[in-house]
């Protein structure tokens, strides 16, 4: 069992997205993976290793895919000051409701609300029946797809996963493993 827990262990049990899952079966692959080159390069145990795609990152992806795309409403951005970004901005559509966030990577905070048809609330909190995070984890993914971003992510992780990669405006999935890490889909 991991020392710090990324992710709530409920949340892996949620259901992955169409997309992914289909395709997770067109490639013959699963949602996890026992093989020592799929795990994380960081995952220091000598035995009982795995990597495990998270349903609720996968959604976001996708959804932020289709925000980029026009395909869904939204809106993701940041703010700059003298050439250094202060805030991450997104607008992500949830089930009947529109949240906007922003995130101040400075001190960490996340300020936000979520609009539904009755009125404006708060976001709701990260628990069984409530949410997933999925809303915040797609401002951590656009994040980490902009260029001078304190998050930024300069380089394709070495373990399997999907990844989000921003190309000419739009977010490409690609899943993929070590062995298949140089091909572009």
């Amino acid at each position: 069992m991991p020392e710090i827990c990324l992710y709530e262990p409920w949340t892996m049990k949620t259901a992955m997205p169409e997309e992914i899952e289909s395709l997770l079966k067109t490639n013959g692959k699963k949602r996890i993976s026992y093989e020592e080159n799929d795990c994380s390069r960081y995952n220091t145990r000598t035995q009982g290793k795995s990597a495990r795609l998270h349903p609720p990152t996968c959604s976001a992806m996708l959804k932020l895919y289709e925000i980029e795309n026009n395909r869904e409403n939204g809106a993701a951005g940041i703010q700059r000051v003298k050439n250094q970004v202060n805030y991450i901005c997104l607008e992500y559509p949830l089930e009947a409701s529109l949240c906007a966030m922003v995130y101040n990577y400075k001190n960490g905070r996340f300020q936000g609300i979520q609009k539904k048809e009755k009125g404006v609330g708060k976001l709701l909190s990260v628990h069984p029946g409530q949410s997933t995070g999925e809303e915040f984890l797609a401002l951590f993914v656009y994040a980490s797809s902009i260029i001078d971003s304190p998050l930024y992510v300069s380089s394709v992780s070495p373990f399997p996963c999907v990844w989000a990669v921003r190309r000419n405006t739009a977010f490409t999935l690609i899943i993929t493993s070590r062995s298949e890490k140089g091909l572009d889909t």
